[in-house]
């Protein structure tokens, strides 16, 4: 069926037997429902089609009406399904909508629950189950239901997904993920990550749980982090309202920076292994329950260790029970039995006994050998 020109109105029924429509440029269709599977093309920038009927099922569309509401499905019931839905055209759902075949461009309106995946165009929901990928622009005004790759935007109100690897995403209320691999994700709602492998992921909620902070980088802006485990170089942010707690013995992570005021604020819990992290920076406060290494050094901050300490220390307060590395600095450093290193600067040490090839500078109390 052709509308070359003009307006056509058709009433429930009248187009049953058609296999396809075309809507010309200039020209309008008017129709109550259609055959079911039938296509249908909106050609020309100013093609237009209003569809009144409520759960209908629809073959492959292409929209390239550039009209609001171009292509408009008025009812506010039911839930229209089409094959697939291509073209940079507009096209609204005043209800629900399920696109089988996905959408790949186009600006998409829908009042109610998009079921569909979305590789491509701009899309307003009131709730989405699908996929997203590609550059897609995705505003989800509720939930979100779906893994998330590419390098498009969504902002949803919550978040349930199995993985994110992409994306610049915003989620203002509660998520849940299975993996975190890449892309930039904020949540400002209470979060459930199991693993971050890489990618950056921003929590400003009360609350958030990483379990396995692995990779990536991780800041906290006013959030007590519940985590378990690290088992690679994930870069971690605390600001000064922030804590997090590891639980997970051997702990291993990247460049680490705490302003936490609170006592304990990063605080590696087990009392086995070894945690080991690429550097200390920040005025907070971290308190390990073993052993610690810090392989680029101690710059900053009040560090309590109950075991052995491997680190250089150029500033902050430190006690630990042994300590393997240089001091420097304006550090204030105790050690309860053991240090092993050279000692400059213009800070403090208290130590149970010394061994040190040199000594240049500080302010050293050996109590012991």
């Amino acid at each position: 069926t052709l509308i070359s020109a003009g307006t056509l109105t058709a009433a429930s029924g009248a187009l049953a037997g058609t296999s396809g429509i075309t809507v010309a440029t200039g020209a309008t269709l008017s129709a109550d429902n259609f055959n079911s599977g039938a296509t249908l093309t909106l050609s020309g920038t100013t093609s237009a089609a209003t569809i009144t009927g409520a759960t209908l099922s629809v073959g492959a569309v292409s929209n390239a009406g550039s009209g609001t509401n171009a292509l408009n499905f008025t009812a506010s019931t039911g839930t229209i399904t089409l094959a697939s839905l291509t073209g940079v055209g507009k096209t609204t759902f005043g209800s629900d909508a399920t696109v089988t075949g996905g959408i790949t461009a186009g600006v998409i309106n829908v009042t109610g629950l998009l079921t569909s995946a979305v590789s491509g165009g701009a899309v307003n929901a009131a709730s989405l189950s699908g996929n997203l990928s590609g550059a897609a622009t995705v505003v989800v005004t509720n939930a979100a239901n779906g893994t998330i790759a590419g390098t498009g935007t969504l902002s949803a109100g919550s978040l349930s997904s199995t993985s994110i690897t992409g994306g610049t995403n915003t989620i203002t209320g509660a998520a849940t993920v299975t993996t975190v691999n890449g892309g930039t994700t904020s949540i400002g709602g209470v979060a459930n990550i199991t693993t971050l492998t890489s990618g950056t992921l921003n929590l400003t909620a009360a609350t958030g749980t990483v379990t396995n902070v692995n990779g990536g980088t991780l800041t906290l802006a006013g959030t007590a982090l519940t985590a378990t485990n690290g088992t690679g170089s994930a870069a971690l942010t605390l600001n000064a309202s922030s804590s997090a707690i590891f639980s997970g013995a051997g702990v291993s992570l990247g460049a680490v920076s705490n302003a936490g005021s609170a006592a304990d604020a990063l605080n590696f819990t087990a009392s086995t292994g070894t945690v080991t992290l690429a550097s200390l920076t920040g005025a907070g406060k971290t308190t390990f329950g073993s052993d610690a290494t810090v392989t680029g050094g101690i710059s900053a901050g009040l560090v309590n260790v109950i075991g052995a300490l491997g680190s250089s220390i150029s500033g902050g307060t430190v006690n630990a029970a042994s300590l393997a590395g240089n001091i420097s600095g304006g550090a204030t450093v105790v050690v309860t039995n053991a240090t092993n290193g050279t000692i400059a600067g213009t800070g403090t040490l208290s130590a149970g006994s010394l061994t040190s090839t040199s000594v240049t500078g500080g302010t050293n109390t050996i109590t012991g050998a």
